[in-house]
């Protein structure tokens, strides 16, 4: 029923890692590597991806080091024959039932174009450097995903755009997903930092509804992504070529919203141009430069004046602070046996923390 579809360069370490995991957790669905790495890294990989075969239904699609990722994306989704799938990078864990549960929910919702559930973002402490594979401690936080499930794509996309989240991630119709690469590949923006992912989730709303399940779907690692590092949104906004690439999201966007509205082209554009300008304009002050003058902070609330007024409030809770609850978003909470996640945690804290045993990977990892 469902491909995970892993796109990677020069990572073997982070792949291995992740193969690891699935086969740990006895993941059944097909397993879609496309790999432009360099030769050494392709040994690895090939040495890995044999080891584990027995166990995962791998098809592992080598590309020339030069190939551009949209082209590794559009090839590999063609190649896939489920109905349904779902991307992730080589340091991407998802939740195997969470999965199942995503597949099964758009079986059941024709009106759903894509699910998902929770997620989170670790770090591997304390260096946070690319290639850090395996650490004996982490941080957690959210990775926030939503739900948005009006009925007119007009307003699922306003929606969207005025809090956008990402469902670059989320379980969708392998035919959708191979329909809109196709389009972003075909109109240039090939995987822009600026309007490539942000295009597809935009297409993904305009066709359905999405759902967010109440289960953790997957863990994503944000310490090996610093050369994807973007500059701030007004400095792109100036840049010579962005009103192009606008273009083109717009020219990939607008035919999807009139088709499913029942409006013309001119008036798509229109509600196009309206929810990019809300998003514009948060991602500016979401993401405000530190090179740049500081944004006005909004003043104390009244109460939060009366309570640093309170003598000895502070020294009072340096002794309080270390017994109060973990932060939900903690590896503390997720080790607790009674956090609601728990279960779906552990295997990924498992292969995060140990290197895998199988002494024939030792060598390749």
């Amino acid at each position: 029923m469902l491909s995970v579809v892993i796109p990677t360069k020069n990572r073997s370490a982070l792949l291995i890692r992740l193969l690891a995991y699935y086969c740990r957790t006895e993941f059944r669905h097909r397993v879609v590597i496309a790999d432009s790495s360099s030769p050494d890294h392709v040994s690895r990989t090939r040495a890995a991806v044999e080891f584990y075969r027995a166990k995962l239904g791998i098809n592992y699609r080598i590309y020339d080091p030069t190939t551009e990722a949209i082209t590794k994306l559009c090839d590999s989704f063609s190649s896939i024959t489920t109905p349904y799938s779902v991307l992730g990078a080589d340091d991407d864990f998802f939740v195997p039932a969470s999965l199942d549960c995503a597949v099964q929910f758009l079986v059941d919702h024709p009106g759903y174009s894509a699910a998902h559930g929770e997620a989170l973002a670790f770090g591997l402490c304390p260096d946070n450097l690319l290639g850090k594979v395996y650490s004996q401690s982490m941080t957690i936080g959210p990775y926030t995903q939503r739900a948005v499930e009006h009925l007119c794509g007009t307003e699922r996309l306003l929606d969207h755009l005025a809090n956008y989240t990402t469902t670059w991630y989320s379980v969708q119709s392998t035919e959708n997903l191979r329909t809109n690469f196709g389009k972003i590949s075909a109109n240039g923006l090939g995987l822009d930092p600026d309007f490539a992912e942000i295009t597809m989730s935009c297409l993904s709303l305009v066709q359905g509804r999405t759902k967010k399940l109440k289960m953790l779907y997957m863990a994503r690692q944000v310490d090996t992504r610093k050369e994807y590092a973007v500059s701030a949104p007004v400095d792109r906004v100036l840049a010579p070529d962005w009103s192009a690439k606008y273009q083109s999201f717009e020219e990939c966007l607008a035919p999807a919203l009139a088709d499913n509205d029942g409006i013309g082209l001119a008036d798509a554009r229109t509600i196009i141009r309206k929810a990019y300008g809300i998003y514009l304009g948060q991602s500016i002050v979401r993401k405000w430069p530190s090179g740049y003058p500081p944004l006005p902070m909004s003043p104390p609330t009244r109460w939060q004046e009366i309570v640093k007024r309170i003598p000895g409030i502070y020294p009072i809770w340096r002794v309080f602070r270390p017994i109060m609850p973990a932060s939900p978003w903690s590896p503390a909470a997720f080790l607790n046996p009674s956090c609601p996640y728990h279960n779906a945690f552990m295997p990924i804290y498992s292969v995060l923390t140990a290197p895998p045993s199988e002494p024939e990977l030792l060598t390749v990892a």
